[in-house]
């Protein structure tokens, strides 16, 4: 059990976390910088094209950008978490082969639950979710399986 969910982890860890965390990371780095990008060059076409841009249309390019800005901030964020996830979760596939740190690898496999259930809300909850699931579940129960060691006393 421990071999298994260790080995789930590491792949969850490696192929989903890593590469979602880049991409989350530059897709959010895109959405801010695009969104100062383009109430720039909106306001320089405008004065090109000789038209007052008016309040109104001022307010409604203000309020679009502002959320997309946002949104890009909250991918990035979550890029980030997604990467020290990935370092976590190395972490918690080593220690679950070596059958230690009880605690370490149930709080691990819980953020992965929540990285999986916020993954889904942002995009969108497919197979690559259902993995991350499964190897945060299989995490916890062979933590929870774990029998603590029974210190060998030395008699003299």
């Amino acid at each position: 059990m421990n071999i298994a969910a260790g080995v789930l982890i590491l792949v969850v860890a490696i192929v989903f976390n890593l590469f979602g965390g880049f991409a989350y990371m530059a897709g959010g780095a895109l959405g801010s910088g695009l969104s100062s990008l383009s109430k720039e060059t909106m306001k320089e076409s405008m004065k090109k094209q000789g038209q007052p841009m008016s309040a109104e249309g001022k307010k409604t390019m203000e309020k679009g950008l502002s959320i997309v800005k946002n949104a890009g901030s909250g991918l990035l964020v979550f890029g980030v978490f997604l990467l020290v996830l990935c370092g976590l979760e190395i972490g918690a596939g080593v220690v679950l082969f070596m059958k230690k740190a009880k605690m370490f690898i149930m709080v691990v496999g819980g953020l992965e639950i929540i990285a999986d259930i916020v993954g889904g809300f942002l995009v969108t909850f497919g197979i690559a979710s259902i993995i991350g699931l499964a190897a945060g579940i299989l995490a916890i129960i062979a933590a929870v399986m774990l029998q603590p060691k029974i210190a060998e006393t030395q008699s003299t």
